[in-house]
């Protein structure tokens, strides 16, 4: 600021010591706008993050792919159900035996093969966009006295 421009001792005794300096106005809106929008987006990457952590929202799970083969007692392939609990995912097996689930939620699953009134629950992990080969499964039925 050029001194003549600069207040004088007489303006500071009478309290006009303050110069008029026009403001961009344009400039302070886009800072205020960045930093609203800024804001916004944590909060909403904050909210998305406890939404799907609590399973509120689905996640782009991985699949993998979960194939065997199911026996009688006397090594007869049967064509027996297969189904992965809590899921809407089921098959049943050919005349080999033979029986491949894909689209399985990567992770910790159980199976269940089933057939007529033998079942068997099978534990396994299922690796994403992999395979699980659970190899023959026998249904054997217990005789009843």
């Amino acid at each position: 600021m050029p001194t003549e421009d600069a207040p004088s001792l007489e303006d500071y005794d009478r309290g006009q010591s303050v110069v008029a300096v026009p403001l961009n106005l344009d400039a302070a809106q886009t800072r205020v706008r960045i930093a609203i929008a800024a804001l916004a987006a944590m909060v909403l990457i904050l909210g998305f993050t406890v939404l799907r952590q609590r399973g509120v929202l689905p996640v782009a799970a991985a699949t993998g792919r979960v194939v065997g083969q199911v026996m009688d007692a006397s090594d007869t392939p049967i064509r027996a159900y297969i189904f992965v609990i809590n899921t809407q995912l089921k098959a049943r097996a050919d005349g080999e035996g033979r029986f491949r689930l894909d689209g399985v939620p990567a992770g910790a699953r159980s199976l269940v093969v089933a057939d007529e009134a033998v079942g068997r629950e099978i534990r396994i992990v299922v690796p994403a966009a992999g395979e699980v080969d659970v190899g023959q499964v026998r249904l054997v039925t217990t005789p009843v006295p």
